[in-house]
């Protein structure tokens, strides 16, 4: 008996070593690769809201169209309707099949005397 608790302890260790190491690998491969997160920083051009894209012109003059959706995180603002032209954003976004999707958009500031 006392020679089968060694081998019975040390089966159940690498039978258990397996299943941990396979739910590991498991969850690596369910994960995929990650989309690579973009940042930009814009003034808003335009904000159609039947198809919730916002148009903004980055510090380099280009116009990018970015789609946000329903998990889309929006910072100082709750909704693309509360955003004006002109307004200055700061964007986190990733490139997909559609275009460029919105992951969190943040209202900057307004600076000035009012």
């Amino acid at each position: 008996m006392k020679r089968q608790l060694p081998v019975f302890i040390l089966l159940t260790f690498f039978v258990s070593l397996c299943l941990v190491g396979g739910s590991l690998t498991m969850a690596a491969d369910m994960s995929g690769n990650p989309a690579q997160v973009l940042e930009i920083e814009g003034r808003v051009l335009a904000i159609d809201i039947e198809r919730s894209v916002l148009t903004i012109r980055d510090q380099d003059r280009q116009r990018h169209n970015i789609h946000s959706g329903m998990d889309t995180i929006f910072v100082g603002f709750n909704s693309l309707n509360e955003l004006g032209k002109k307004q200055e954003v700061k964007l986190w976004y990733q490139v997909d099949a559609d275009g460029l999707k919105a992951i969190k958009i943040e209202k900057k500031l307004d600076v000035g005397c009012g």
